[in-house]
């Protein structure tokens, strides 16, 4: 999808596409005002087929696929806290952010730092905390949208007992 050559042609099509009015976007692409020639260029076809490629873009870029949701699922249950602590030589845990990245942020709910003065010596302690976000319920909505899980009733009539899956019970 190539910008259009003529530069003031371009800016119009991109005013209009984000819902501008003629007008506003004519004399924002620098023409002097003027509603017939805004209306006449706003229907030339060269304009119109630009408009619809942008906004095409900005649906594409936009659309929230199950793919990307299932990612984001993803990335939240299958994280591992050794991703964000290491432990020091005493065994005892610290924690690390030098790795982190996009991919591992996905899965960090909160990070609270308190800062500790001490009244006595003046001295500073930090205290991070941070917690993961709901990883078992991540990895159960994985598992439901995989059909792994399968929601039962058990229903008895007459002494015996009947195991029925829900969805298809409509129970």
């Amino acid at each position: 999808m190539p910008i259009l050559e003529n530069q003031r042609w371009e800016l119009y099509a991109q005013k209009l596409a984000t819902g501008a009015k003629q007008m506003t976007a004519y004399k924002a692409a620098g023409f002097k005002p003027n509603s017939k020639s805004a209306t006449k260029l706003a229907q030339n076809e060269v304009i119109v087929k630009r408009i619809r490629e942008l906004t095409e873009l900005a649906v594409a870029q936009t659309t929230i696929s199950i793919e990307r949701v299932l990612r984001e699922l993803e990335k939240i249950g299958f994280a591992n806290m050794l991703d964000y602590v290491k432990v020091d030589d005493e065994g005892q845990p610290c924690l690390d952010f030098t790795d982190l990245d996009r991919e591992k942020a996905a899965a960090i709910g909160e990070i609270i730092t308190d800062v500790i003065t001490n009244p006595r010596d003046g001295s500073i302690t930090r205290r991070t905390k941070f917690k993961l976000l709901d990883k078992k319920g991540a990895l159960v909505d994985l598992g439901k949208h995989l059909g792994m899980f399968v929601d039962r009733k058990d229903i008895r009539v007459g002494g015996v007992m009947f195991h029925i899956n829900a969805s298809d019970a409509n129970l």
